[in-house]
């Protein structure tokens, strides 16, 4: 995949990108700085998650994850589709849960039966407890406590 967005990467610069009809991905980024960006205009053009979590099996590939921030960049994509957010650290992870329930108040925040399958789910520990030992256990903790079955692979 070639990189469409051309250094340096601004938010301003994807969305711009975007409403051209361009779709830049963000897994050719180099940095984390460029990575940010891309979240940042996630944010921006789709907003935070304000509808539940339906009966899915919802795949993160851990092999796409080089560093802490493209789980970030791929969770909203599983989640929420191309531009999609969910957060971009894991108290903004987690907030984004909160954002959801404060919007389907009566409803299930996440469909009961929605699963979580994470592929090479050990490689993804390694990366996300580098920045601190508990992280990975942690997001999984998020995930079971919205009502998702996990399953690691």
């Amino acid at each position: 995949m070639t990189k469409l967005i051309k250094s340096p990467v601004t938010a301003d610069k994807i969305l711009e990108l975007w409403k051209f009809g361009k779709v830049p991905d963000w897994r050719p980024l180099e940095t984390e700085h460029e990575k940010h960006e891309w979240l940042r205009a996630c944010l921006d053009w789709t907003g935070l998650p304000t509808t539940s979590i339906g009966k899915f099996n919802y795949r993160i590939d851990s092999n796409q994850v080089v560093e802490e921030i493209d789980f970030y960049c791929l969770i909203g994509e599983v989640f929420f589709g191309y531009r999609g957010y969910f957060g971009f650290g894991p108290h903004a992870f987690e907030d984004c849960f909160i954002e959801i329930y404060n919007h389907v108040k009566g409803q299930p925040l996440v469909s009961p039966g929605a699963r979580v399958t994470i592929v090479d789910h050990q490689h993804l520990a390694d990366i996300l407890n580098e920045s601190y030992p508990t992280h990975f256990s942690n997001i999984i903790e998020v995930f079971t406590k919205y009502g998702f079955e996990v399953n690691l692979e």
